[in-house]
């Protein structure tokens, strides 16, 4: 019986290891990803609340690379729409935001001056399309 009872804790334990964690989907656990997701699926609720956006940038701090990276493209499909619907002004604060974590992620050793350079490119280039 003890063989038994070590045998199935120990299977259990592998178990666990095998299986993906349900709380995450694409590295943020469930209620970081709704607050994310209010951002795409209602803009208008989202970006003229300062409480709410500041919310998105805590999570995104803390998010992988992978996590921030894949958020951040798909910001940048809706960053024309956005610009349109609220205007350049309102829609500018919140995209240099996420692409300044974005960029922080993916180029560390980039200097802070040519990261806002790039920033202002894509907006630019985003807002164009």
């Amino acid at each position: 019986m003890r063989n038994f009872l070590i045998l199935f804790a120990l299977f259990s334990f592998v178990w666990t290891l095998q299986k993906p964690s349900p709380a995450q989907k694409g590295g943020f656990s469930e209620k970081d990803q709704v607050v994310l997701d209010e951002l795409l699926k209602s803009p208008e609720d989202v970006i003229p609340d300062h409480g709410k956006i500041k919310k998105i940038l805590k999570i995104l701090d803390k998010g992988s690379k992978k996590a921030v990276s894949e958020f951040y493209h798909s910001v940048r499909y809706r960053v024309f729409d956005w610009s349109q619907q609220f205007g350049k002004p309102q829609v500018a604060p919140v995209f240099e935001d996420i692409a300044r974590i974005y960029y922080q992620k993916i180029l560390p050793e980039e200097s802070p001056i040519k990261v806002i350079e790039h920033i202002h490119k894509d907006f630019d280039f985003l807002c164009k399309s």
